[in-house]
Formats: C-alpha cells, sequence, structure tokens
C-alpha cells in the first residue's frame, strides 16, 4: 500500500561551480585515470546519488534525529525505517569543457613522487552551471509542529546550498566541488483538497519564499572560515604538465568566468601546509623517517591524520581507519583574465620574441622567460639534456586563499585531540603569516615566497567558549590573536606533548 502524502515542495535552481568540480564515473577514459560521470546521452552530469548524498550528510552534522525523519532511515535489525521523502533528480551539467588536473604524493623520506601514486583526473572548471531539482514530500501523519521542525531544517539545507557551505564530488578538501545555489524557486503543492489538485493541473501552485530562516552562522556546521590577504614576492606559479613550442614549463592554467588564468591548486597549498605540519610533528615528538617506511605510514602520524585526513583502510576488524580531512582549501586564481585563444599563442609562440609580444600584448610586461641549466660536475659546463626554460609570472595579484576547517569533523573525531589538533593548525597558520612556507613550483629555486597582509577568521556555530575570540578576528601579524585563546592552546598542546601522543 502507497504511503500517503498529504502536500510537498519542488525545489528549483541552478547551482554555480565556486570552484571546479570532479563528479567521477565509472570506467574511464584513456586520457585520465579519473574520469568524469557520464549518463546515457553522453552528457556530463551529476548524478542524484551524489547530490542526495551531500546534502542528508551536511543535514546529520546539524540534526541526525530530524535527517532519518526526512531523508529515510533503516536499522541494522528490525522492521524499524522508512524510505526517504526527498526526492533527487538526476542533474545534466551544462558544459563540454574538460580540464585534466595532475596530482601526485611525495614520499616524504626522498622528496620526490611516491611509487604508484602519481594519477591525473578530468574536472569542470569554476562556473559551470548545473540545474537541481528537489522534491521534499509531507508524510500525512506528521503533526504541524512536526512538519514544521522539517521545514525547517530543509530551508536551513537550502540556505547553506545558497552560502556555499556545501562541497560536492571528489577532493572536496583539495579545491574542487564547491558550489552555490542560485535562482532558486520553491512551488507549495497541496494534494490532500480539490483546490490545490486543480491548482497543480493548472500550473496554479503557490510559490512559497521561505527566507533566511536561520542567520548566517547560526545553527550551522561548526567550522572556521578563514581568508588570507597575500601577495606574491617574487613568481609564484604551480608547475602544467605541458608544455610550449618556446618554453618548456609553463604556469598551470584554470577555466574562470568563461575564459583562463592563472590557478594555485588547494591541493598544492593543503600539501605544502601539511607538509609543514608533519615537519612539526616530527620535530617535536623525534619521530624519525627511514627509507623502509611505507607512504601510508608516513602519513598516519598522530594529530596530521585527524586534521589533514588519512587514507581509508581497515583493521583486522573492519573498522575504518582512514580520516576524512577536516581541511578544505580552495582553488586560489590569479586577477590576470585570458581567453583560450591569447593562452594559445603563448603556448603555441615558436620564438622568445613572438612571445615577448604576446605576453605585453595581455599585459603581463613582468613576466618572464627564466633560463635554467644543469652544470656537469666534471666538465663544469652544461650537462647534456639539462638546458630548460621556465614562464615565470611575476607582478601577477592574486584572489585571497580560502580555509574552511570544520570544526564539527575534528571534535567528532576525537574529542582528546581536538584543541591540540586546533592549535597544530594554527602554528601552521603562523608560519604561512611570517613568510616561512613559500607555495607552488621551485620553491628550492627562488620562487614561490609570498607575504601575507592580513588574515580574516570568521567562525559559525562555535559553541565552545574557550573558541570565541575565533567567532570574528582579523589579524596582520599572529601576535595579534586573544592572548587567553593562545594560552589555553598552548596548555593543551603540551598536554599532548607530555602525555597525550
Amino acid at each position: 500500500m502507497a504511503r500517503k502524502i498529504r502536500s510537498r515542495y519542488k525545489i528549483t535552481g541552478n547551482l554555480t561551480t565556486i570552484s571546479p568540480i570532479h563528479i567521477g564515473g565509472v570506467g574511464g577514459n584513456a586520457d585520465t585515470d579519473m574520469a568524469l560521470a557520464v549518463n546515457g546521452e553522453g552528457k556530463f552530469y551529476l548524478p542524484a546519488t551524489s547530490l542526495a548524498g551531500a546534502l542528508r550528510a551536511y543535514m546529520a552534522t546539524l540534526n541526525s534525529k530530524i535527517t532519518n525523519k526526512i531523508w529515510g532511515f533503516q536499522e541494522k535489525e528490525g522492521d524499524n525505517g522508512h524510505a526517504s521523502f526527498v526526492i533527487v533528480e538526476d542533474a545534466v551539467i551544462n558544459s563540454a569543457i574538460v580540464e585534466i588536473r595532475d596530482g601526485v604524493a611525495i614520499d616524504r623520506y626522498s622528496g620526490t613522487a611516491a611509487e604508484g601514486m602519481k594519477f591525473d583526473r578530468a574536472i569542470l572548471p569554476k562556473g559551470v552551471t548545473i540545474p537541481i531539482s528537489l522534491t521534499l514530500e509531507r508524510d500525512a501523519q506528521l503533526s504541524d509542529s512536526e512538519w514544521q521542525e522539517c521545514q525547517n531544517a530543509f530551508a536551513q539545507l537550502i540556505t547553506a546550498l545558497e552560502e556555499g557551505e556545501i562541497y560536492l564530488g571528489g577532493a572536496k578538501s583539495r579545491g574542487l566541488g564547491r558550489v552555490k545555489l542560485y535562482d532558486t524557486r520553491i512551488i507549495e503543492e497541496d494534494l490532500l483538497s480539490p483546490a490545490g489538485i486543480l491548482g497543480i493541473l493548472n500550473n496554479q501552485q503557490k510559490t512559497v519564499n521561505w527566507g533566511k530562516i536561520y542567520a548566517s552562522g547560526q545553527n550551522c556546521q561548526n567550522k572556521l572560515n578563514i581568508t588570507i590577504k597575500w601577495k606574491p614576492v617574487g613568481a609564484v606559479m604551480v608547475k602544467s604538465e605541458g608544455d610550449g613550442m618556446a618554453v618548456d614549463i609553463l604556469p598551470l592554467v584554470s577555466g574562470k568566468g568563461g575564459g583562463l588564468t592563472f590557478v594555485i591548486p588547494g591541493s598544492s597549498l593543503k600539501g605544502v601546509w601539511r607538509s609543514q605540519a608533519e615537519r612539526i610533528i616530527r620535530t617535536v615528538c623525534n619521530h624519525s623517517l627511514t627509507s623502509d617506511v611505507g607512504f601510508s605510514q608516513q602519513v598516519t602520524l598522530e594529530l596530521i591524520k585527524t586534521l589533514f585526513g588519512a587514507p581509508a583502510e581497515l583493521d583486522e576488524n573492519q573498522n575504518q581507519l582512514g580520516y576524512l580531512s577536516c581541511l578544505a582549501v580552495d582553488d586560489c586564481f590569479a586577477n590576470i583574465p585570458m581567453t583560450s585563444h591569447q593562452w594559445a599563442s603563448i603556448t603555441d609562440a615558436t620564438s622568445d620574441s613572438s612571445l615577448r609580444n604576446c605576453l605585453n600584448n595581455m599585459g603581463l610586461k613582468d613576466t618572464q622567460l627564466g633560463y635554467h641549466v644543469g652544470i656537469d660536475r666534471w666538465t663544469g659546463s652544461a650537462a647534456e639534456g639539462f638546458l630548460y626554460t621556465t614562464l615565470e609570472p611575476f607582478g601577477v595579484n592574486w584572489e585571497n586563499i580560502e580555509i574552511n576547517l570544520n570544526l564539527h569533523r575534528l571534535k567528532q573525531y576525537n574529542e582528546t585531540l581536538y584543541l591540540p589538533s586546533l592549535a597544530l593548525f594554527l602554528l601552521v597558520l603562523r608560519d604561512f603569516m611570517e613568510s616561512k612556507i613559500p607555495i607552488g613550483f621551485g620553491v628550492n629555486r627562488g620562487m614561490g615566497a609570498i607575504q601575507v597582509e592580513k588574515v580574516e577568521i570568521n567562525g559559525k556555530g562555535i559553541d565552545n567558549d574557550d573558541l570565541k575570540a575565533l567567532s570574528q578576528a582579523t589579524l596582520t601579524s599572529f601576535d595579534k590573536l586573544d592572548k587567553g585563546l593562545l594560552t589555553n592552546l598552548n596548555s593543551h598542546w603540551q598536554s599532548w606533548l607530555n602525555g597525550g601522543k
């Protein structure tokens, strides 16, 4: 027997990617290790299961009881449970532009690519539009107060989408998958009354405006949004996998606003911060590295795995030992718009002079072609095959670096390690503010130096009185951070060092 539905809301809108996105599909192709999901018509799409999973997971962090009531549940034992009252449609993605991003895991002992850990993935660029359609049905057995509670929770979920709080797809903590909902339209359909049925048939449904039921920052995930305003001291870039006709090493570019621009992937930023965090832990805990330690063991240091994540792994009892990262870093784009034709003119330039003209025409007058050579230690001359050129982007302005630290997840992993992990993150942030951490390509050869101008911290859902200073803070130097907060974090850090390792 079908369950009785009293009414339903139909929610439509357009998700726009604030950062590139990867929605993985089954199989793959010859061009990439991780291909995009393709539907039966050969179009890229966001499967309903992927969207529903992300929305349910976000709501569960806010209110698990309401989540089960709306999204359904099934107990492991017994017959208790019911199907979801939310219907999610597959979303076809309006884009045919595909980029290939290369990734590599670094062996902590040798500093080179870890064996078997070089890969690439297909992504869709920033600015892609994804039309979505959701339906929330009202169970006729719900009382008015219960239904109001469900409406409030779902309205909060839609607000989170509108504010860019929810990430979709793969590599969410490494710069991909941040979306925002625009053009939201909500229609209410009454299924119990004749007038309501006639309204549906005549396409005269009631338009609803839930509004901002919850003010921004209230009853949301416990998190820190961190904005870093910075500028390069010299040339800063991430190396592209491809090369040009007159240039051997090019900066990585990515789609933005219908064009292209230089980009520092979130994975690159997160990688250098993780490396610094590991250096701190290995120093204070006297953890040395040896060549016989495998990669999976190298990256499972205490505090590091809870803060930055750890690979999925099962113990002998089939318990999950992996950790989803609590730290998400968005891609950082340069404020240098260019068309694909302009970039092609750079990659296809066949001489230094034609390359220089292309750069000048794009306003990149400070960008230089650097010549590098490896020296033969015996002859003192250029080593054979070690003469190469690099396109070095000097004088480029960059967007702010955006970081999201999920305190709810961090505390959920291990409450004892919650504040020591936060202390470790702030130590890394301090080193970055003091220009001790270069970023990008060629950091051992004079590139990647940066200067941080200020850091803005906006805490949401902070439920710990000791952390209230992080609800709103603007820092030009680390010593401007609240003294009481620093004392508290230092106490937990020292306690962990003395006995919590």
